[in-house]
């Protein structure tokens, strides 16, 4: 996932309210521009069916290159969480689905998106 404009971003976004705890959401990145690559990444949670950034946008004249995405369901319930790119003009839903509770969600660049249940067994391919 590439991100080129000062108003690409990653999101993630509930479908309602959580019981007690947020999903954890981790990413990281890295920046290419003219003084070169820069690694980073973005630890935050999610804020029920309030969008949160999951990859900020990049400065001017910067490639955001997404390596890593990661989603830890922490409630005591299930949710339905979707991840979408959004441009500043138009969101395109990336995943959408439920996490039940303790279920992780990932992607990467080799593997694409996976869901693991609690036991670390994988849901889905």
């Amino acid at each position: 996932m590439i991100l080129d404009t000062t108003t690409d971003k990653i999101q993630a976004v509930l479908g309602g309210a959580v019981a007690a705890n947020q999903v954890q959401c981790f990413s990281s990145w890295r920046d290419e521009g003219r003084t070169g690559i820069r690694k980073g990444k973005t630890a935050v949670n999610t804020n029920n069916a309030t969008d949160v950034n999951v990859v900020p946008t990049p400065a001017e004249s910067i490639q955001r290159e997404v390596t890593f995405l990661s989603f830890y369901n922490a409630d005591s319930g299930s949710v339905t969480l979707t991840v979408k790119h959004d441009d500043g003009t138009t969101e395109r839903i990336l995943w959408k689905g439920t996490l039940a509770t303790a279920e992780f969600l990932s992607w990467t660049q080799g593997a694409g998106w996976q869901q693991f249940n609690a036991t670390g067994t994988q849901v889905i391919a």
